[in-house]
């Protein structure tokens, strides 16, 4: 569960749960936390997994989502993005901003010039035992793991 507050002062909660549909990425937003709207739904396919939102200046939010796909034997955690609009009542379709192995979204921040900032983790899997390197990085047989940052000064990507 994340939690933010609105340029208007409201209380913003985003959460994720399992559906029949699959995961269900809702938000809603109430005054004080007294009363609560109906929760706002992105429907999206059962695969997708954990979730980092932020919610911008404007009062929209940027919801940032890993999705898994395989390739033969090959897995992947893709990231996705989708973005509301018209104050958090509609959303954008997810779409993809990078492919390959995410192992963690660290959060999504923005920052007082506008930026917004994912940080996250990934993994470069085509090394291991079956690729073996020398010196140093052989001593990590699961390939190399990077931490690195998505950013965006013009509303997202």
């Amino acid at each position: 569960m994340h939690a933010a507050v609105a340029p208007d002062g409201r209380l913003v909660v985003f959460s994720t749960r399992p559906g029949r549909d699959g995961t269900e990425l809702l938000q809603s937003a109430s005054d004080d936390g007294i009363r609560w709207s109906d929760p706002a739904l992105i429907r999206a396919p059962v695969d997708w997994g954990m979730g980092a939102p932020v919610l911008t200046r404007d009062g929209e939010v940027h919801f940032f989502i890993t999705k898994a796909r395989t390739e033969g034997a090959r897995r992947f955690i893709d990231v996705w993005h989708a973005r509301s609009f018209e104050a958090r009542r509609r959303w954008t379709e997810p779409q993809r901003i990078f492919a390959g192995y995410v192992g963690a979204l660290m959060g999504a921040v923005e920052l007082s010039s506008g930026r917004i900032l994912v940080p996250f983790a990934y993994g470069d899997l085509d090394r291991g035992w079956s690729t073996p390197v020398e010196g140093f990085d052989a001593f990590t047989y699961r390939g190399q793991h990077t931490t690195t940052v998505f950013y965006s000064d013009d509303g997202g990507p």
